[in-house]
Parts: C-alpha cells; structure tokens; sequence
C-alpha cells in the first residue's frame, strides 16, 4: 500500500491510469497465475489510491467536505495482512517462482507497517519509503513474470513450427 501513498503524492490518481496497461495486459495475455495477481495487485492498488486520495474517508462518511482523517497504523496493518493472506494463496497454487517474490515483499511490507503501527519508526517517511521499495519489487518481479511466460509462450510455439517443419520435410 505504500507505494501508492507514494505514487498518489507523485501524481495523485494519475498513477492508475498509468497502471492500468500493465492490468490489461496481464488480463488480455497473462497466464492464469499473472491474472490472478494482476486482480489482487489491482485491488490494493485501488485501495492504496484510495486511502491516499481521502476518498475513501468521503465514502465512508458520505460527504466530500469533510477532511480526510489519516489512516491509522493498524487499518493498514490490517488491509496489507489480508493482502499477503490472498497473495500467500496464489503463490501455493502457482508452478512459476515469481509469485514468491510478490510474497516476500508483501511480507516485507507487513513489517514495516507492524513497526510503524507499533511506534518504532523515528520519521513516518522512512516506513513509506521501505513499503513503496517493497511495492516496487513486487512490480518488477510481476512484470518479469509476464514478460517470462510471453517468452515461454513464444519458445512453445517455436518449437511446434519446427516440428511440423521437419515433418513435413521428411
């Protein structure tokens, strides 16, 4: 959730829209563990904007003039433990490696916000610059997945042309 606190003061909501290709892509031509990631990822980056944004204090309160409280330690503590829990899941079902990098960082983050949440950290910058560093290796390490199985693809696909190649030949 970090690196969406980060990107929403970067450029507010804007990071979504420069997110969302990456989402299509991973949707339209990702394997079924690079969807299933690309769907949780999504979902804690809406939340993380959210959250970031206010808007989910104007929601929650039903009017937009009010101002935003900031989120409590453990609400996000919380929100990222559920999301390592739904990225523990896919990772035990999934036969590629990647995903548990996606994991670790994710775990990583949980322990910056549960030092956070308990008070440990001397400036409240330092815990969102180690979560958005986490939520930047969980991009990388998504994005080297996809761009794996698109290779993968490519090999398979490869290898069937030169078998019916040198079938056809013989």
């Amino acid at each position: 959730m970090a690196l969406w606190y980060i990107l929403a003061d970067l450029c507010g909501v804007w990071g979504l829209i420069v997110l969302a290709p990456l989402y299509l892509f991973a949707v339209l031509r990702g394997d079924s563990t690079g969807r299933a990631f690309a769907h949780v990822l999504a979902s804690s980056a809406l939340l993380g904007t959210m959250m970031a944004t206010g808007l989910a204090t104007e929601l929650a309160t039903g009017s937009a003039d009010t101002k935003p409280l900031p989120l409590a330690g453990g609400d996000l503590l919380g929100l990222d433990a559920l999301l390592l829990a739904a990225q523990i899941v896919l990772t035990l079902r999934s036969p590629w490696l990647y995903p548990i990098v996606i994991a670790a960082a994710q775990l990583l983050i949980v322990f910056v916000d549960a030092i956070d949440a308990a008070g440990l950290t001397a400036q409240p910058a330092t815990a969102l610059w180690l979560g958005g560093l986490a939520g930047a290796i969980q991009l990388a390490a998504f994005c080297s997945g996809l761009i794996a199985h698109r290779t993968r693809r490519r090999r398979k696909a490869m290898k069937h042309k030169l078998a019916v190649q040198m079938g056809q030949l013989s």
